[in-house]
């Protein structure tokens, strides 16, 4: 039995020479033990993970791809989604729970840092005490508010993690806000009753998170939550409280989407 496993130590010792580059030997009288000096990686993986792993990047493939930047990132991105949108501080007393559907485009700059144009739509309900405050009297019942606020705005991005499937991201940015309140009466066979709109200039910070199921898709899928904050105000020969969309807005608007 001895003389066998003498015999297979050699045969041994020839297959695991293709794992490792070299070793370094301890001198004679030396009670360190061997040290590897560097190993071979490719050799100790399975060959179907070999197979299917991320190719490595090189630079020099995207220098000339007008549709890429030279990290491999793409240079133009779409995105849509939609989701729901709540209201919050004051505003919780004039809105209810609504929903939101969101547009953009834009550009990477790299792996970290994205530049995107939004366009924006929420739609919320108007609670049944402000449309009976609103109407007073004349209110009847029936009656239905809706408030619908759009928005086109410029909001930078930046990635503060990125991995070939996931990424982790704080957004935010300003820009144009549009509100309009309306309301309608129950009689009515076609759109009828009363609405205010207001103007204003908005801000929005927030973060997300971003997957893609494959190394080789384009798309990824993201989830995001924002604040966004509206300055409404009531305009100077209106009495703001006939007037509910000269209100301060202020919202959490929780979207999913894809990207690409």
């Amino acid at each position: 039995m001895a003389l066998i496993a003498f015999a297979a130590v050699p045969m041994m010792h020839a297959q695991a020479a293709p794992f490792s580059s070299s070793a370094v030997a301890p001198a004679a009288g030396d009670a360190r033990p061997m040290q590897m000096s560097s190993v071979h990686l490719p050799a100790l993986l399975p060959p179907a993970f070999i197979e299917h792993a991320p190719p490595s990047l090189d630079k020099a493939n995207y220098k000339k791809d007008h549709w890429k930047n030279d990290d491999g990132t793409d240079k133009y991105v779409v995105e849509f989604g939609g989701g729901i949108a709540q209201p919050a501080g004051a505003s919780k007393k004039l809105e209810n729970l609504g929903w939101n559907v969101h547009l953009g485009a834009g550009s990477n700059f790299n792996h970290w840092v994205s530049l995107f144009v939004e366009y924006d739509l929420n739609n919320f309900g108007v609670p049944l005490h402000e449309v009976q405050t609103y109407f007073g009297s004349g209110y009847m019942p029936g009656t239905t508010g809706r408030v619908h606020l759009w928005s086109f705005t410029v909001d930078p991005m930046v990635r503060y993690y990125h991995s070939d499937q996931a990424e982790a991201y704080i957004i935010g940015g300003g820009g144009f806000y549009r509100k309009v309140v309306r309301f309608s009466l129950p009689s009515c066979t076609v759109s009828c009753g009363d609405h205010s709109s207001n103007n204003a200039g908005g801000l929005s910070i927030g973060t997300g998170i971003t997957w893609k199921v494959s190394y080789l898709a384009d798309a990824r899928y993201f989830a995001e939550a924002r604040y966004e904050w509206v300055d409404n105000q009531p305009y100077a020969n209106t009495p703001a409280s006939r007037e509910p969309a000269n209100q301060r807005t202020g919202y959490f608007p929780v979207t999913l989407g894809i990207r690409w």
